[in-house]
């Protein structure tokens, strides 16, 4: 199985169409899962996940839900495997 690949705040922030701050903020609450890795990472699984919750709320809530994360979130990066 693949391992898991990893992405710094600034790639969630990209993806998720956030601020680098709020992205530290949704890490610092535990509300997206980020292990310390030469500063905070989040795995690609975790993101999926996140969004996944995400959606299903704002659904939940009637809120409008953007069709898909950006390009950014639905691929890998080729530099960032674990150590």
């Amino acid at each position: 199985m693949r391992e898991d690949f990893l992405l710094t705040p600034t790639d969630v922030a990209e993806a998720l169409g956030l601020t680098v701050a709020k992205v530290h903020d949704l890490i610092d609450t535990g509300d997206l899962p980020a292990t310390m890795n030469r500063g905070w990472k989040v795995t690609h699984s975790n993101l999926a996940q996140f969004i996944s919750l995400s959606r299903s709320d704002a659904l939940q809530l009637g809120q409008d839900v953007p069709a898909t994360p950006t390009f950014a979130a639905s691929r890998p990066f080729e530099n960032d495997e674990f150590d």
